[in-house]
């Protein structure tokens, strides 16, 4: 019964069985279309693996993503991984913030960024922090390039930001470690007092050979690695600590994930 906004490249919640029956409402902000009240599709596979991995039934189960209980808010913000964002996530984050109430949305998941160093002070960060102190917890990826680069809006001082971790290809969880490709701190300082804000990312999730819904099928499965992996890992988690203490606040949620 929580609901969660995926903020990708739009989701197959139709067609693909892991997915289907969730929707609760959708908006485009790709640019192609321009009427909000639509579910938008997923051309590009990464959307719907995203969304998988958060709130998936997995079908048969095999497959089960971290909250598959959740529901679904789909909100498209591009027509491929690493295309122009532009403004089209502000967008989204306005979206929410605005109709937080009437769809009751919980959680935001953003595996998305910018390539650029932030200090949390451009205008996507603030919308998420706006977001947050609505009463959304956003859960934001904190990108792949292996470096010491926080994009935005992964600076965003309220945004839960997430690494990536390899389990090695084993179950034993002795050599799980920090993926290569996972970005890494210290965030640009944004010159106030608080140092604590420039320590991202804040938690790190399962990212390496993770398998969701691939798009434009009935019951594909496909493999895919990143940080983008990781973050809906983390938002399904928050998703499941909504449920089971529904009063929480997003500052709760994360000082839960700390611990």
């Amino acid at each position: 019964g929580v609901v969660v906004a995926i903020t990708d490249t739009g989701i197959d919640d139709v067609i693909h069985q892991s997915l289907r029956g969730k929707f609760v409402q959708g908006a485009d902000f790709s640019g192609l279309l321009t009427v909000s009240n639509t579910n938008p599709d997923d051309d590009n596979g990464h959307g719907t693996h995203v969304a998988s991995t958060a709130i998936g039934t997995g079908g048969n189960g095999d497959y089960e993503g971290v909250a598959s209980g959740a529901e679904l808010v789909d909100l498209k913000i591009s027509t491929a991984i690493g295309g122009a964002m532009g403004s089209n996530l502000d967008d989204a984050l306005e979206w929410c913030i605005d109709n937080k109430e009437l769809y009751d949305i919980s959680v935001i998941s953003i595996s998305f960024g910018s390539t650029y160093n932030s200090n949390g002070k451009d205008s996507t960060s603030q919308l998420v922090n706006q977001a947050v102190n609505s009463g959304i917890t956003v859960v934001v990826a904190i990108g792949n390039d292996g470096t010491n680069i926080v994009p935005s809006p992964a600076a965003a001082d309220l945004a839960i930001t997430v690494g990536a971790v390899s389990d090695q290809g084993t179950v034993d969880r002795g050599d799980d470690s920090i993926a290569g490709y996972s970005n890494y701190g210290l965030r640009s300082d944004d010159g106030d007092s608080d140092n604590f804000d420039e320590m991202k990312p804040d938690v790190s999730a399962p990212g390496t050979g993770i398998m969701a819904a691939g798009h434009n099928s009935l019951n594909t499965y496909v493999t895919k690695s990143g940080t983008y992996m990781a973050c809906p890992h983390v938002a399904g988690i928050c998703a499941l600590m909504k449920e089971a203490l529904p009063g929480i606040s997003p500052k709760e949620i994360r000082e839960q994930l700390y611990r």
